[in-house]
């Protein structure tokens, strides 16, 4: 009896370990601190530690830029503007100011 006891206890841990395994990568950012926000045509842009963020305000869909997946020169965003063409301009902590057009990117 004890030894079937703990076999059902270990099979069962072990379909909670394989359970809790996620096969698919998601990379966050760090967004404890915003540090800019703007807004263009139903999207909130927000500038934050880890980068910055798209939030599409009807979906409430994000998607995160930063130096890893983007042209930014720095995680740290310090200020943020959209001109009138859609441009975006981010002022980064250190590492310079950086235009994207959605296309490309430009760090001065």
């Amino acid at each position: 009896m004890k030894k079937s006891t703990f076999l059902i206890i270990v099979l069962i841990c072990l379909q909670v370990t394989v359970n809790a395994q996620n096969p698919q990568w998601i990379n966050y950012t760090n967004g404890d601190n915003i540090n800019a926000l703007e807004e263009e045509d139903g999207y909130i842009w927000a500038g934050t530690q880890g980068g910055f963020v798209k939030i599409d305000i009807v979906t409430g869909n994000q998607t995160f830029y930063n130096k890893a997946n983007s042209g930014l020169s720095l995680n740290d965003i310090n200020a943020l503007a959209i001109d009138v063409d859609g441009t975006k301009w981010i002022g980064t902590w250190s590492g310079g100011l950086v235009m994207w057009d959605e296309t490309d990117w430009l760090t001065y």
